[in-house]
Order: structure tokens, then C-alpha cells, then sequence
């Protein structure tokens, strides 16, 4: 059974788990959890970090018996692949679609994010999010999923991106 390790947060974790339940695999989790204010320790995992054996140590993890991958998007294609291929999209043209839109909504979540650890004006931060998701919108049009009538990968990196911007910034985003 694979397993997902990643912080005891929803952050890059929840997408894998909406994926791993829509997709009916078994999974288990590993969460590591951040100490309290002010420091935030981050020992529990740092202390495990070089002990695993990954190539590019980082959260979130997967561990598929032998293989082990770091990375959200590597993440997501590989379960996609493994456990239902039709999520990587079932046309040259779908599947070409999705990846464009890993970049372009992957750019939407690094700004959304960055405020969120570097400060910033958040006033600001919502503009750009009603900017940034204009044309995502515009894409997605009457589809009742980013690139059709069923979902990709993409789809559930998106719904947890959305119920982030919607909670940390305490407003619906509408377009």
C-alpha cells in the first residue's frame, strides 16, 4: 500500500487524498507535525528528511513499495497513472490541456501562497487572484470540470487551491 507523507495540514496533502479516495486506492499517511508558535519547529520531519532515501527530499512524499517521489504534480500524474489513467486526461489534447493548466493554476497557488509566509497586502493578494482566475473561469466555461465533463488530476490540485484562497483570505473569489 502507497504512502503519502506530507505536514498534518491540508496544504499539497489534500489533493493527493481527494485523488488516492476518488480513485478507490488504498493509502496510508504520514503527517508530520509542526510545533507550536513562535518557533514552529519543523523537527519532526527534518530529523526523518536525509533518513528516507529520496532523491529530492521534500513534502509531500510518495512511497510506492521500491519507488519513492517527491514533488506534487510528479506525484499526482504517477497516481493518475497507477490507479486511473483517464485522470491524466484520454486525448493527446486533454492530456495536453491538463499540463498547461498544471502551469497556469500551479502559478495561481505560488501567488496565492507566498503572501501567506512572506506578508503582503491582501487587498492586493485578492485582486490578483480575481486577475489570475479570469481566464481559468473563462476555460473552464459551462465544463463541469476544468477540461470537460470528467475529472483530471488537475481538478483536485484546483478545488484545494480554491478552498485555500477562500479561507485564508475570508472571502468568496468570484470572477
Amino acid at each position: 500500500m502507497p504512502t503519502i507523507g506530507y505536514w498534518k495540514i491540508r496544504g499539497l496533502g489534500s489533493n493527493l487524498r481527494y485523488q488516492m479516495k476518488y480513485s478507490g486506492a488504498e493509502f496510508e499517511m504520514t503527517e508530520y507535525e509542526q510545533g507550536d508558535a513562535p518557533e514552529f519547529s519543523r523537527e519532526t520531519w527534518m530529523s526523518v528528511k536525509p533518513t528516507l532515501g529520496f532523491d529530492f527530499p521534500n513534502l509531500p512524499y510518495l512511497v510506492d513499495g521500491d519507488f519513492k517521489l517527491t514533488e506534487t504534480v510528479a506525484i499526482h500524474k504517477y497516481l493518475a497513472d497507477k490507479y486511473k489513467p483517464e485522470l491524466l486526461g484520454t486525448t493527446p489534447e486533454e492530456r495536453a490541456t491538463v499540463n498547461m493548466l498544471g502551469g497556469v493554476i500551479g502559478d495561481l497557488k505560488m501567488a496565492m501562497t507566498a503572501p501567506c509566509y512572506m506578508g503582503g497586502d491582501i487587498a492586493e493578494t485578492v485582486a490578483k487572484a480575481h486577475t489570475m482566475l479570469t481566464p481559468i473561469v473563462a476555460k473552464l466555461g459551462a465544463n463541469k470540470f476544468l477540461v470537460g465533463a470528467n475529472p483530471t488530476w488537475i481538478d483536485f490540485y484546483f478545488f484545494e487551491l480554491l478552498h485555500m484562497i477562500n479561507g485564508c483570505f475570508e472571502t468568496t473569489v468570484q470572477t
